[in-house]
């Protein structure tokens, strides 16, 4: 790596995403286990394209453990931390191997108080934690694997210093618990597609399913957008296999695969859920797979996710798996065409995009955003449960809200909830049927 000092320390920092290289006559050919970097893996560069190396190696050697694509976008995340205190170095005439626990110290205060340029808004402290902890355990690894001279971290640790100096956490009771009221989700998911009863017997001239659906199955089940979209044909199969006939109210369970290190967990899926999954995959999935098909995609091309890009996408989306990002997109988009608006503080920036001061301080304005997110769906499947649970009075109702949403802690599901809720006790079947009733009023239809 070169000496930063004769680079003038342009902060301009690079992101590239690795591409496979096909086979060529001059490609080494390595045997057993190789440290070839992945396809889609981001590799951070200086204003010279020479690389990060501290950063790089370090995100290499994180994702070695996954398999499939489960690392992407965990790899983007920390990437996109690293990015931000490189450019922070940048401007302090400084590199990744020049880094002191000052530096460190600086970034969290600026992470804490700064404001986002793209939202106008100040950073979350959720946003100075993950960043700062990023940081911390990128500079760890480099000193134990030599890869920058001096200890940056304090050898006794953040207990040395003082946790709460260097990673202000958020505090729990403070966590937002943005409950959709039940008339208003009903909106959203009549605005997000047609009535799910469209479902079975799918043709082309319906909109698609794809996006209503999905936010049912994430409101009935109180799995996050990613979860829900990361579901396969393969675990449809397994869920399909569970269903009885005579239990048509029966709750069948479903381990999905966690990332950055958590346990596999649990989803409980009612079965009418799984019976509109199934529809969807022989109706709509199917049209849509054979039209990308028609369109010039090979089938080997086509994934297994269940969720996918309908009929009105072009030729190169058709049939692509819906993405959490398009998805959240939509989402707020309908939120905010329904008029469900809630007025948020933003600073102001002047042309250079600094936050522009005002006798003083910075100057603020008032704005209107969407009110819900995609994400407020789990946290309204967890108020209104905990709520139809409390009723029936029985057992303990945290442990089985811990074990719904897959949180590691009871606690953590008591301190963020338990404002929102009336507290009692558990028979999810009813407390289930119940929920189903609430979405949608087809439901008991299915039966």
């Amino acid at each position: 790596m070169s000496d930063g000092h004769e680079l003038g320390f342009d902060p301009i920092i690079f992101t590239e995403r690795a591409a496979e290289i096909g086979a060529t006559p001059i490609r080494v050919k390595l045997r057993g286990k190789t440290s070839r970097i992945r396809p889609g893996f981001r590799m951070l560069f200086y204003s010279d394209w020479t690389p990060v190396t501290i950063v790089n190696c370090y995100l290499h050697d994180f994702i070695r453990p996954y398999s499939g694509s489960s690392w992407v976008n965990t790899q983007k995340d920390y990437n996109s931390d690293c990015t931000q205190f490189t450019v922070f170095l940048a401007y302090r005439n400084k590199r990744w191997e020049d880094t002191d626990w000052l530096d460190v110290l600086e970034f969290s205060e600026l992470n804490q108080n700064g404001v986002s340029a793209r939202t106008r808004r100040q950073f979350e402290r959720g946003t100075a934690l993950r960043r700062v902890s990023t940081v911390i355990a990128v500079l760890k690894w480099a000193y134990e694997k030599k890869l920058i001279p001096h200890r940056v971290v304090p050898e006794g640790g953040l207990d040395e210093v003082g946790e709460e100096e260097a990673l202000p956490r958020p505090s729990a009771k403070d966590a937002k618990v943005n409950r959709i009221p039940e008339k208003r989700f009903q909106q959203i998911l009549a605005a997000l597609g047609p009535s799910l009863e469209k479902a079975r017997n799918w043709n082309p001239d319906v909109p698609s399913m794809a996006k209503r659906l999905a936010a049912t199955t994430a409101l009935a089940t109180g799995m996050r957008i990613a979860e829900t979209l990361s579901m396969t044909v393969t675990q449809l199969v397994n869920l399909e296999a569970e269903l009885d006939d005579e239990y048509p109210d029966k709750l069948i369970e479903l381990k999905i695969l966690q990332t950055k290190g958590k346990p596999d967990r649990i989803v409980i899926f009612p079965s009418v859920i799984v019976k509109l999954l199934s529809h969807y995959v022989s109706y709509e999935r199917t049209i849509v797979q054979d039209a990308a098909v028609a369109r010039g995609k090979r089938r080997s091309e086509l994934t297994q996710k269940i969720f996918l890009n309908s009929l009105d996408c072009n030729n190169r989306d058709v049939g692509n798996a819906l993405t959490p990002d398009f998805l959240s997109r939509t989402f707020r988009k309908v939120v905010i065409a329904l008029g469900f608006l809630r007025d948020v503080t933003k600073f102001k920036f002047d042309g250079s995009e600094q936050p522009y001061i005002e006798d003083g301080e910075r100057a603020v304005y008032i704005d209107k955003v969407n009110a819900y997110s995609f994400h407020d769906l789990r946290h309204t499947f967890t108020a209104f449960m905990a709520e139809l649970l409390s009723s029936a009075g029985k057992g303990d109702i945290w442990k089985t809200m811990q074990m719904l949403l897959g949180h590691e802690h009871s606690d953590t599901t008591r301190t963020i909830y338990g404002r929102h809720v009336k507290v009692n006790g558990s028979a999810v079947s009813d407390a289930v049927s119940a929920w189903l009733a609430a979405i949608d009023k087809t439901f008991g239809s299915e039966k």
